[in-house]
C-alpha cells in the first residue's frame, strides 16, 4: 500500500504536478480517502468510490491545465459531464485496485460511508488521454508530448482489458459453489467413505458485470461489432452450434464473441471484429488470447472443521465435471479456437470445441468426490466447505 494521502496532501500534489514529464511519472497507485452518501449502504459505497475517482481525476486534469493557460476546465466540471461518467465511472472496478470502508454513519435514513481507496492512477491517466477528457491539443513541444503519450494507447487498451479480466477473476469469478450434499456410503474398520456432491453454478450477476466493463473497451477498439442470433442443436446436456454458421469477416480474422442470452434453443452473441493490420486492435485481442492461455486447471479445496472451527481435514482435489468436461480455465467459460477464425468466446457456461463444432453446457456442473476418512474425524466434524 502507498502512504495515505490526505486532502491537504492532494492539494500539494496538484500544485507540484506542473509538467507533462512529472505527469508521466505518477505512481502506479494512489491512496485517497473519500465519502459517499445514499439511501443504502451499497449506494453510499458506490458514490464514495466515484468520489475517490473524481479526486484522482482532479489531480490529473489540473496537471494538464498547467501545460496550457487556455485550458481552464476544472475537475468539478469535467467529472459532471456525461462523457466522463460513461468513459471513466463505468470502468470503476478497473481503476479501483482495492478499497476499505473506514466508517459508516446512519444520518436519519441517509447513510454516510467513508472509504480508503487505492486507485490505479496511471490507468486513469492513460484512459483520460485516450478519451481526450479535459485535454486539448497543444502546439509545438506540448503537442509532441501529448502525441508521444498517446503512442502508448496500444499498450494501455490491452492493459485495461487485462485489468478488468483480473478484477473479475475471469472466468472463475463468474462461478460459485451451489448446493453441497454428503452421505456415508460405506465403512471398513476404523475408516468410513464419505461421498461429497457439489453443484458448481454460474454467477450471472458477476458475469454481466464483467461483460459491461469489458464491452466498453472492446467497443472503443474493435473495427466493428454486431449481434448475432442463431439456432442451437440439442445433444444430451449440451447445445451445439456449427462454427461455420458464426458470422465472420475476411478482413478481420480476430474475433471476440460474448454470450448475451440463451433461450428456446437460440443463442445471442455480441461479436467484435479486430484487424491484425491495426496494432491497437490486434494488441487488445492478443492480450485476451494470452489470458485464456494462462489459465490452468482448478484445484478444489475441501475442508472439515469442528464446532470450534478447528480444521480436522483439508485436501486439494482435481476432478472432472459432469459429461467428462475437464475443469480447466477455458472450459469453464472462456475458450480460444483457431477454427474458421481466431476466436475467443466468453459465456457463463462450460464451453467445448470439437472439429467444426462449438458446444455449450447450460446445466449445473455436479462434482462428486469420495473420501476415506477416520471415523473419529467424521464424528467431530460439524461443518464442511468447498472452494476452488
Amino acid at each position: 500500500m502507498t502512504t495515505r494521502i490526505s486532502y491537504k496532501l492532494i492539494i500539494f500534489v496538484i500544485a507540484t504536478l506542473v509538467s507533462f514529464t512529472a505527469l508521466a511519472r505518477v505512481e502506479d497507485t494512489v491512496e485517497i480517502d473519500a465519502t459517499g452518501y445514499g439511501t443504502t449502504l451499497e449506494e453510499s459505497t458506490d458514490n464514495a468510490i466515484k468520489h475517490a475517482l473524481e479526486l484522482a481525476t482532479g489531480i490529473l486534469v489540473r496537471s494538464y491545465s498547467s501545460l496550457d493557460s487556455s485550458l481552464t476546465i476544472d475537475a468539478s466540471s469535467v467529472v459532471q459531464t456525461e462523457e466522463f461518467k460513461e468513459s471513466i465511472l463505468t470502468f470503476s472496478r478497473a481503476f479501483i485496485k482495492d478499497y476499505e470502508i473506514t466508517s459508516v454513519s446512519d444520518l436519519s435514513g441517509m447513510f454516510e460511508v467513508t472509504i480508503t481507496a487505492i486507485i490505479r492512477l496511471k490507468a486513469l491517466e492513460e484512459t483520460m488521454l485516450r478519451n481526450r477528457i479535459g485535454v486539448k491539443n497543444f502546439e509545438g513541444d506540448k503537442l509532441l508530448a501529448l502525441f508521444e503519450a498517446n503512442e502508448k494507447i496500444v499498450e494501455n487498451a490491452a492493459k485495461l482489458a487485462e485489468a478488468i479480466l483480473n478484477d473479475f477473476d475471469t472466468p472463475r469469478g463468474y462461478w460459485r459453489i451451489g448446493e453441497i450434499s454428503t452421505k456415508i456410503i460405506g465403512t471398513e474398520g476404523e475408516n468410513a467413505t464419505l461421498e461429497i456432491v457439489v453443484d458448481l453454478v454460474p454467477d450471472i450477476e458477476s458475469y454481466m458485470g464483467l461483460v459491461r466493463e469489458l464491452s466498453e473497451v472492446l467497443e472503443m477498439v474493435a473495427s466493428k461489432a454486431i449481434t448475432q442470433t442463431m439456432k442451437l442443436e440439442e445433444s444430451g446436456d449440451w447445445l451445439r452450434a456449427q462454427l461455420s454458421d458464426l458470422i465472420n469477416d475476411q478482413n478481420c480474422r480476430y474475433v471476440v464473441r460474448i454470450l448475451e442470452d440463451i433461450s428456446d434453443s437460440k443463442i445471442s452473441l455480441k461479436t467484435y471484429f479486430f484487424s491484425s493490420r491495426d496494432s491497437i486492435e490486434y494488441s487488445l485481442w492478443y492480450q485476451l488470447k494470452q489470458h485464456v492461455e494462462s489459465l490452468d486447471s482448478y484445484n478444489f479445496v475441501i475442508t472439515l472443521t469442528d464446532e470450534m472451527r478447528n480444521v480436522l481435514f483439508h485436501s486439494e482435489l482435481k476432478n472432472l465435471a459432469q459429461g467428462g468436461l475437464l475443469l480447466n480455465g477455458a472450459g469453464l467459460g472462456l475458450i480460444y479456437t483457431g477454427q474458421k477464425s481466431n476466436q475467443i468466446l466468453l459465456a457463463p457456461a462450460p464451453l467445448y470445441i470439437e472439429p467444426g463444432i462449438l458446444k455449450i453446457n447450460t446445466q449445473s456442473q455436479q462434482l462428486v468426490w469420495r473420501l476415506t476418512l477416520k471415523k473419529e474425524v467424521l464424528e467431530k466434524a460439524k461443518k464442511i466447505s468447498v472452494d476452488f
